[in-house]
């Protein structure tokens, strides 16, 4: 089965619930992929930290090189939503660098970064609704986002987005996302694409983080390094051996300014005048040179 769509196309595979298989099973189904191809790729579902993941009395071992290439960023997820949520850029930082330190960088750097699943309420409503816990199912149908919540919502969720792109891993879309779909848990985040209802505004600013991520080399495998800034403004550079990238956003319903005075870098995207980033409400500003 796995050759057999390899050849017709596939370019990797994902497995569900992979703390569910021996160790021997993903090795042989890793082994197998990779005769097909050293870029095929092989993802698993891990909700927790892979580097040291333990399930049925079993040290899983993923990131040894014969198992998982890399797995679903369920914390860097969590972190992401808290953030926007809560604004604490400690533990923010604190929780990404854990996995960046855990990580080989192989493995972080194909992990998929995700907002939504179908396994969770979807980002906009995680961001901006009332939490679902404690609730049933008839309580989760019948609450959507009102039109103010929507609305803040839907810059919250642009923020998270940013992040999405540009920390370390490969920024995956769970279908609708981008499109403003909301809902709370399965089946309600199952709901339809929106076909001809999309949030233009949302769609249009998921293909301009496309276009600066494609834009940007030193985001597919730059190392990541925490800037020290304004309490109420994250900023942190990828960098590689060619270039450097700086990302700075401000997820706050207020206007920010931020005095910088950095030699060589030019503003890919945002308000960088005379060694002053300007940053309107829920917005970002990206720099960048050549090293």
């Amino acid at each position: 089965m796995i050759k057999k769509w390899l050849r017709l196309g596939a370019r990797g595979f994902r497995l569900d619930v992979v703390d569910e298989l021996p160790g021997e099973m993903v090795e042989k189904i890793r082994k197998t992929i990779k005769s097909e191809g050293e870029d095929k790729l092989l993802i698993g579902e891990v909700w927790e930290d892979a580097s040291n993941k333990v399930a049925y009395d079993e040290d899983k071992k993923y990131f040894l090189g014969d198992r998982l290439d890399g797995v679903m960023n369920y914390p860097f997820r969590n972190a992401i939503i808290s953030y926007i949520k809560t604004k604490n850029k400690k533990i923010f930082e604190d929780s990404i660098m854990t996995v960046v330190e855990n990580y080989p960088s192989q493995a972080l750097n194909v992990c998929m970064n995700l907002l939504s699943t179908h396994d969770i309420t979807r980002a906009i409503t995680a961001l901006a609704g009332p939490c679902e816990d404690n609730h049933d199912r008839k309580w989760q149908f019948e609450n959507v986002l009102s039109i103010d919540q929507y609305k803040i919502g839907a810059n919250m969720l642009k923020c998270a987005m940013v992040l999405q792109y540009f920390l370390p891993g490969s920024p995956c879309i769970y279908y609708g996302d981008e499109a403003g779909l909301q809902g709370y848990k399965d089946p309600f985040n199952r709901k339809c694409y929106p076909w001809g209802c999309e949030d233009k505004n949302i769609l249009e600013f998921a293909k301009l983080l496309g276009e600066l991520r494609t834009k940007l080399p030193a985001l597919a495998e730059g190392a990541i390094e925490f800037v020290e800034s304004p309490t109420d403004v994250l900023m942190f550079k990828r960098e590689d051996l060619r270039e450097s990238t700086i990302l700075i956003l401000n997820p706050n319903d207020y206007e920010k300014a931020i005095d910088l005075n950095l030699q060589g870098y030019s503003c890919v995207h945002g308000q960088y005048v005379k060694n002053q980033i300007l940053l309107s409400p829920f917005s970002f500003a990206v720099l960048n040179k050549y090293i």
